[in-house]
């Protein structure tokens, strides 16, 4: 296994190779362009195997061709063969794979003591690509998962010379100063319907990360957890790692690991090959590599909406990432940053003025806006099949108890666009009245309001629900629906 020229130059001519390039030359190596064309440059494209047998039993070979007939029925637009003076030797097959540079089709040539075969320019479906390009990083099914999570499954902050990227992707600039900041901390969701086994879950997480600037543009890292204080600092050849006040020795060869009372294991250590150091924290599922200049850190997706800091919300919803300690969003990036400094002596640099601007600053409190549910369209007698799509036990019952319900798309409109929603819900007919109601998040298809939209209105209007299975959902929005319906 290997890569090829090719796929080299493809990749250092793809602009994200391009932008990676800038950012390096302002000194960011580990922002999401970097990160992402680094990955994408460690695919290996070139594939060879040698296959060799002896005294194989008749049925075995018949099991082969008849494989290999299947492949070359579904793909006989690409294939051909020589069975004439096959190069091969006795006992021995030999295949060799050759993707092309943008992983997107391949070549195959199969090379047997009985015929030769070459399959040329055959499409690689997207979802078959990560089953069968190796990646020296990444196994079988973690390629599935990044390929199935649009490259989620792994979430990654960063702290680099002067930038930042959130969980979210949210790239913003920073200047932290000899301060410290708080990149992250866990805050655990502490409603009063969680449970005892949760809360004691959420005790086992919790940890903060702490980061600042230290001299010539280098970075400092503290974490803090179950006893344990961590220090990363830059160091001669490799960061320095201190422990609880006690100096690490580790290298590529030497894991150095630390166990709790109960002999499991709560921190490792090790080098790795370009200067830098990797910590894992098993019982937390949080992960630090730091070089001196730069940390990097990965967290278990237990920990999405459950955190603070310069990593912000984890929630998926990047306008959320400056959140502030006052539960609030900021606009400015510094004074976000700095809005998670600690002041105290120590802090030296502009974290103690933007801190202070930030409290004075306008912080925006995020609000749920509830959409206004336009359910008053006629003929809503006639039960029909996507009536049955999703209705709950309380609305199977309103239906059949009152028989004055049914159900229907939910429409709004706001902006100039009418929105349907994606599933029928229930609504109350003529004669009937709402027996409470609840808020529910609907997913929406939104569409300009002109003749396509009149007209999916005039089908609700007349009992139907136009079918926007292939549309897909480009809105969200919490409308308030009937809980069950009641004659007057």
């Amino acid at each position: 296994m290997e890569q090829s020229k090719p796929r080299i130059h493809y990749v250092q001519n793809q602009p994200l190779a391009k932008l990676c390039e800038q950012q390096m030359e302002e000194g960011n190596q580990i922002l999401p362009a970097c990160r992402n064309i680094t990955a994408r440059a460690n695919f290996l494209d070139q594939y060879s195997f040698d296959i060799e047998f002896d005294k194989v039993p008749a049925y075995a070979k018949n099991i082969s061709y008849a494989a290999y007939s299947v492949l070359r029925h579904m793909g006989y637009l690409h294939v051909s063969e020589n069975f004439v003076n096959p190069e091969n030797e006795k006992g021995k097959v030999s295949v060799d794979v050759a993707f092309a540079p943008s992983l997107k089709s391949l070549n195959v040539s199969i090379d047997t003591p009985a015929f030769s075969a070459e399959f040329t320019n055959v499409s690689v479906n997207p979802w078959v690509r990560p089953l069968i390009v190796s990646h020296p990083e990444y196994d079988l099914s973690e390629r599935l998962l990044h390929k199935a999570l649009t490259a989620q499954y792994y979430p990654v902050c960063a702290v680099d010379t002067n930038q930042a990227t959130t969980f979210d992707n949210r790239t913003y600039p920073i200047h932290l100063g000899k301060c410290w900041h708080v990149m992250l901390h866990h805050t655990p969701d502490e409603s009063a319907d969680s449970s005892s086994t949760s809360n004691d879950d959420d005790d086992d997480q919790d940890i903060s990360v702490l980061v600042r600037d230290a001299q010539s543009g280098q970075k400092e890292v503290k974490i803090v957890f179950e006893g344990y204080e961590v220090d990363l600092q830059p160091g001669s050849g490799k960061p320095v790692v201190t422990v609880n006040g006690e100096k690490v020795k580790y290298s590529e060869d030497n894991l150095a690991e630390f166990e709790d009372e109960a002999g499991e294991t709560v921190l490792q250590v090790y080098a790795l090959p370009e200067g830098g150091v990797r910590l894992y924290a098993p019982q937390q599922d949080i992960e630090v590599i730091y070089d001196g200049h730069r940390v990097k850190l990965s967290a278990s997706n237990e920990y999405r909406d459950e955190v603070r800091g310069l990593c912000g919300t984890f929630d998926g919803e990047v306008h959320t990432d400056f959140t502030s300690p006052k539960n609030c969003i900021l606009k400015n990036p510094f004074e976000f940053a700095a809005s998670y400094s600690l002041p105290d002596k120590s802090c030296q640099g502009p974290a103690q003025d933007l801190r202070q601007k930030a409290q004075k600053a306008q912080c925006y409190q995020q609000e749920v806006i509830l959409g206004e549910v336009l359910s008053d369209y006629p003929a809503r007698s006639k039960q029909r099949s996507s009536q049955s799509r999703h209705p709950n036990a309380d609305e199977k019952h309103s239906q059949g108890s009152s028989g004055c319900s049914s159900y229907a798309p939910q429409v709004l409109k706001q902006g100039g666009k009418v929105c349907i929603s994606l599933v029928p819900q229930l609504i109350c007919g003529q004669n009937c009245k709402a027996e409470g109601k609840t808020e529910k998040s609907l997913e929406f298809h939104c569409i300009a309001d002109g003749e396509v939209a009149r007209h999916w209105l005039d089908i609700i209007a007349k009992g139907g629900s136009p079918d926007l299975s292939k549309k897909g959902a480009n809105h969200k929005a919490v409308a308030r629906v009937p809980k069950k319906c009641t004659r007057n």
